[in-house]
């Protein structure tokens, strides 16, 4: 059985894992990104496309509370 000391020091561990993991993807992200190999190109004869983001928002609490504007 695995004590409290034990499971403190794996989630630090793989805490620490994680972070570094995220560093370097980041790293290579921002590399491909200058490397030229991605273009922003913008014509004028184009329609623009739109990305919609859809928010879920932070959750709780009444949903007709927000639509009404009612405390």
């Amino acid at each position: 059985m695995v004590d409290e000391r034990q499971k403190k020091i794996l989630g630090i561990i793989m805490a620490v894992i994680l972070l570094i993991s995220m560093y370097f993807v980041a790293k290579e992200g921002a590399a491909y990104v200058n490397s030229g190999q991605v273009k922003g190109e913008r014509n004028e004869n184009k329609k623009e496309k739109f990305c919609v983001v859809i928010d879920a928002g932070h959750g709780g609490g009444n949903l007709r509370k927000a639509i009404k504007g009612k405390p």
